[in-house]
């Protein structure tokens, strides 16, 4: 990948070559994980703003996403990538991180913090992917039978566009330069087709086994929704303030999935607001 970001960084970890972005500051370690379908390119705009306050802030691109590797007939599937995500960070040096993760970076984030509840101390899912019994119908393209024959013929800008409006509240933002960015990032070699995989090996039913866990999770944590969220609706949002014994529900207004985008000056005040609060530190 043509990384351009003055801020790009990779780490081999096991074979796979990581992508990610570092903006260093003395305070405490922030990781922002993005979603599916998407690359760090999601922070560009609120991860300098954290780091204006203290936060060091690393945005890491999972295997197969953005500018990490994207080995062919690897295993995407989530369990693989949580344990992905600890090694990153493990051979990183950061023994503990505040989390923050958008849709599936927020499943990432749950399951990371059931299993190894010690490397997270605080956590803040925006539109967190739970619960679902379905995905978004442009992930669903990618199960048809001739998805990944077709892939590179179907996949286009007005394809993007028309998701990215879909997952918009206010359909300004989805800019050419925004889409160009999604366009060129899963039209690396070997994108499309890892996309295809992680969302084959989506198992939406062993997800929904740890429902019952998520009680057990210990940590301070700010769910951030889109009140016109169209993918994680804002009920999922109510359900995970219920199920989380520290949790706090944060309601952005006219906004959809991808606050950190479309409304990051907002995001990153509520993310600090929640951070810099004595009320949740562990």
């Amino acid at each position: 990948m043509k990384c351009r970001h003055p801020n790009s960084r990779f780490l081999a970890v096991d074979g796979i070559n990581f992508h990610y972005l570092d903006f260093p500051a003395p305070g405490p370690q922030v990781l922002l994980l993005h979603g599916l379908g998407s690359s760090t390119y999601t922070w560009e705009e609120t991860a300098p703003r954290l780091q204006a306050a203290g936060f060091h802030v690393y945005a890491l691109d999972l295997k197969g996403s953005g500018g990490s590797d994207k080995p062919p007939g690897a295993d995407y599937d989530l369990f693989t990538l949580r344990d992905e995500i600890d090694c990153w960070l493990e051979a990183l040096g950061l023994r503990q991180v505040i989390f923050v993760g958008n849709s599936l970076g927020g499943s990432l984030g749950l399951l990371l913090a059931l299993k190894k509840p010690d490397r997270i101390n605080r956590l803040v899912l925006i539109a967190a992917a739970a619960y679902l019994r379905k995905l978004p119908w442009v992930f669903r393209l990618a199960r048809l039978p001739l998805a990944r024959a077709l892939s590179r013929w179907l996949f286009r800008h007005g394809l993007i566009r028309l998701a990215l409006r879909q997952a918009f509240y206010h359909p300004e933002r989805v800019s050419a330069e925004r889409v160009a960015a999604y366009y060129e990032r899963l039209r690396e070699p070997g994108g499309l087709e890892a996309q295809i995989d992680l969302i084959r090996g989506l198992d939406l039913e062993r997800l929904n086994r740890y429902n019952d866990q998520l009680p057990t999770i210990a940590v301070p944590t700010l769910l951030l929704w889109g009140e016109n969220d169209p993918w994680t609706p804002l009920a999922i949002g109510r359900r995970l303030a219920q199920d989380l014994p520290r949790a706090t529900l944060q309601i952005i207004p006219r906004c959809g999935h991808a606050p950190q985008e479309e409304l990051p000056d907002d995001t990153a005040r509520l993310i600090l607001q929640f951070l810099n609060s004595p009320a949740n530190s562990t």
